[in-house]
């Protein structure tokens, strides 16, 4: 049961709260013919779960409620709100990532082409130092393998940053750092590299979590909003669609 009461117990864990007194808010209504199906079928159903249309409605009914009598001991608008900005904020980081993330996409490649570019530039330098027969026994210094009917560096993901240390071990170790295609054309790859490979790590973490913790808020606020619609139904069982409009909890 709801109360409407003066006292608000910060305290109560709102999920906890909602899914004792209220089960039904969290199932899927299959629309039964009683009144109760037919007020948690109402409240649910006409709810948005894009999240844009939540924080910006959702808002709109916090404001709303706080000029209102309707009170639960669950939350409040101020909690209410507080979840909606922190939803928002999540979000706006979340669209915000997208750009870099391309960027470092297009670096990564731009880099692994070079790579491989320079790997066959190098393997001709190598035959050309030892000869065609004698060249193979060379290229695993280099980090030079046979794989898939050829002679090739790995370039997938941190193995990049493998293969490019490789190499320069390689050309020190058989004397050919001088070369066009020695240090001076490896070793500017080595830091953007590592930045890249670092960064990825990074937004790729903080992006997952993000995401876990935006879906929690979209769930706990829609709980509220829900919880918040029942109470408005109760409380007001002669025209309850008119009460949720006032509020934005409805729309036709």
């Amino acid at each position: 049961m709801f109360y409407i009461c003066d006292t608000i117990y910060n305290k109560v864990n709102i999920n906890n709260f909602i899914m004792e007194n209220f089960p039904e808010l969290n199932s899927n209504i299959d629309g039964t013919n009683d009144d109760d199906g037919k007020k948690a079928k109402r409240t649910l159903n006409r709810f948005p779960s894009a999240i844009p249309e939540i924080i910006s409605r959702g808002r709109n009914v916090a404001t709303n409620w706080q000029n209102t009598p309707y009170r639960l001991v669950a939350f409040t608008p101020e909690q209410l709100l507080a979840k909606i900005n922190r939803l928002e904020l999540l979000n706006n980081e979340k669209v915000n990532v997208k750009a870099p993330r391309s960027n470092q996409a297009y670096l990564y490649m731009e880099i692994r082409s070079k790579v491989k570019n320079g790997a066959s530039r190098l393997k001709n330098a190598i035959k050309a130092k030892y000869g065609n027969k004698q060249a193979v026994s060379m290229f695993p210094d280099f980090g030079i393998t046979y794989k898939n009917k050829s002679f090739d560096v790995a370039t997938n993901n941190d193995e990049l940053l493998i293969s490019v240390n490789q190499i320069i071990v390689g050309l020190s170790k058989h004397g050919m750092l001088d070369l066009e295609i020695g240090s001076a054309y490896w070793e500017p790859l080595v830091t953007p590299l590592q930045d890249l490979l670092s960064n990825v790590n990074i937004t790729e973490t903080e992006s997952s979590t993000k995401v876990g913790e935006i879906q929690k808020l979209k769930e706990e606020i829609l709980l509220m909003l829900r919880a918040l619609g029942k109470l408005i139904e109760a409380e007001n069982m002669d025209a309850p669609e008119r009460a949720l409009m006032n509020i934005g909890l409805f729309k036709k």
